[in-house]
């Protein structure tokens, strides 16, 4: 996402593959904070959604009709 190429695949976390209490502790960690990060997501492309759908009005427009501008220079 910010480097403009598919991250690294992460390894699936099995508690009892951890050889060490702080490996398995990070793992932890780094599986609750991609939770959370995927959660915090949902939420903003839901508060878009709604902030869309709230403020959106269907148009229709046939060959030959006259558009006005919305006030954009072009």
């Amino acid at each position: 996402m910010v480097y403009g190429r598919p991250p690294p695949a992460l390894i699936t976390y099995n508690p009892a593959t951890a050889r060490t209490a702080t490996v398995d502790t990070l793992l932890q960690e780094r599986d609750s904070f991609i939770a959370d990060v995927r959660e915090r997501l949902l939420q903003a492309q839901e508060h878009a959604k709604r902030h869309y759908d709230a403020h959106h009005r269907p148009l229709a427009f046939n060959v030959g009709d006259s558009v006005s501008g919305s006030g954009f220079a072009y």
